[in-house]
């Protein structure tokens, strides 16, 4: 890692890990080829950390949750349409009004619509912020992206790292007058209400273009260079690429010139439109293991119906895919009569997810088994222990690993050395680890360490499971189905 990449890392990580979106913080990974790797037997188990023990004895095991997950679709999905269809639609009609600038039609259909600060001369202010004097400039040393609009003698706009999504804003402190941008800007990138970090830009013009610098003021850093700096007077948002509804939440991401514009509109419980936010992202790259095929026959590694909270090919419908080692990685719950939760929702148990049986996804040798951390209270991540909670690593080919991650404290049934069988009881749905409420994270990759930084996640396809109500010979589920596997 550079020194720049580290002090920005020191500074952010807190953030980070307060404001995980439902997901632990994630550290970006190498990748490499398959062909590169080394032998399996280069990599050991990893070791217990402090507080925590691997069992070697199956005793006192928690038993899973009395109440299993729905497996009636017929009930289940008309239950889940009357939520996710209107979200659908909403959020569809608004976003493609505002990107094409319908000023008459949002005031017209959904003025009444708009609550508190939402307004729609604020909406529309915001998109053709998004569509106008465009800045967009990445720093290497940090794995990092800022995508801006230029309005006067100030940049606003987002910060997009491994990481983080921010925002940050500049002011103009000494401009050279040779052009909208050349000349020394200070501000910071906004982390939170209390959580800023301080930076200064330099835009030069030079070889043909604009080259810049930035500095981190605070901690003294400087000359870290900029790269792919440009100015753009008009960047239309074009169609969308991919969308999705989740309660309450649309979003969608959109063409935009070289990036992608993520959009998200918050609904309350009335259907009145009530947050808008953006984030630029670059789109996903190839991955180094993207023609893998894998030669075992994958089962979801539940029973009953599940929702796919991430899981796809696209960052907006899977949240891990930036990172290497979690391209193809899922997270499951369960959703029913409206939630996720029953009650207060205040405590894990009243998670549907939480206890519920954790089946092997195909036949393999256990080869890293990690219990005994405890279960965290709610939106409360503690990934300091070790990022996967209580967790298990089973071996289903030479350079094939599935992980099984946030698993309920005390309720592993297998050790180290195992043979398991597709199907067998591994453990329960919890909350550990990185984990902020209970449900299933698990993917498949190229090495056993869970940690290492050469990983690969490996793509998977599943075989013989229903996605909203539809029988699946193989395929990929993808975030807001509900899947379940067939018997």
């Amino acid at each position: 890692m550079s020194k720049q990449r580290l002090v920005l890392a020191v500074v952010l990580v807190p953030a980070i890990l307060a404001a995980a979106c439902g997901e632990e913080a994630e550290s970006a990974s190498t990748p490499t080829a398959l062909a590169e790797l080394p032998p399996p037997e280069a990599f050991g188990a990893i070791p217990a950390p402090e507080g925590a023990r691997i069992l070697q004895e199956t005793t006192e095991l928690m038993e899973p949750s009395s109440e299993p997950p729905p497996s009636d679709y017929s009930v289940m999905g008309p239950d889940y349409d009357a939520v996710h269809d209107p979200i659908l639609a909403a959020g569809r009609e608004i976003a493609g009004m505002l990107v094409s600038g319908n000023a008459a039609g949002v005031r017209g259909r959904f003025h009444s619509r708009l609550q508190g600060a939402m307004s729609v001369e604020g909406l529309l202010s915001r998109i053709n912020a998004l569509v106008t004097n465009r800045v967009h400039f990445d720093v290497t040393a940090l794995g990092a992206m800022f995508d801006g609009h230029v309005d006067g003698e100030t940049i606003s706009g987002g910060y997009v790292d491994d990481t983080v999504t921010a925002s940050f804003s500049l002011e103009a402190a000494e401009l050279a007058g040779t052009g909208p941008l050349e000349g020394r800007w200070e501000g910071v990138i906004v982390l939170g209400p209390d959580a800023t970090v301080a930076i200064e830009i330099v835009f030069e013009s030079g070889g043909g273009g604009l080259v810049g610098s930035l500095v981190f003021s605070e901690q003294g850093q400087d000359g870290i260079p900029l790269s792919g700096v440009s100015y753009d007077t008009s960047r239309p948002v074009g169609e969308v690429m991919v969308d999705l509804a989740v309660q309450g939440l649309y979003g969608a991401d959109h063409r935009w010139g070289d990036y992608v514009l993520s959009i998200w509109l918050t609904f309350d419980s009335s259907g009145n439109v009530i947050g808008l936010d953006t984030a630029p992202r670059r789109p996903l790259g190839d991955h180094p293991a993207a023609g893998y095929q894998s030669p075992t026959r994958w089962r979801l590694p539940v029973d009953g119906i599940w929702w796919v909270n991430y899981g796809g090919p696209t960052y907006l419908q899977n949240f891990h895919a930036r990172i290497p080692a979690k391209r193809y990685a899922y997270d499951l719950a369960v959703w029913k009569d409206g939630g996720f939760a029953s009650g207060s929702g205040s405590k894990n148990e009243d998670y549907y997810s939480f206890g519920q049986p954790v089946v092997a996804p195909a036949d393999g040798t256990v080869v890293t088994v990690l219990d005994g951390i405890e279960d965290n209270r709610l939106r409360q991540p503690n990934a300091l222990v070790h990022p996967a909670g209580n967790h298990l690593v089973i071996q289903t080919e030479a350079q094939e690993y599935v992980v099984l991650a946030y698993l309920q404290q005390g309720s592993i049934r297998v050790q180290m050395g195992d043979e398991v069988k597709e199907g067998d009881l591994l453990g329960l749905v919890g909350n550990s680890g990185g984990s902020q409420v209970p449900h299933l994270h698990f993917y498949v990759q190229d090495q056993p360490d869970i940690l290492s930084p050469i990983a690969l996640g490996l793509p998977t396809t599943f075989f013989n499971y229903y996605a909203d109500g539809r029988l699946v010979a193989s395929g990929v589920p993808v975030q807001s189905e509900l899947v379940q596997q067939a018997e």
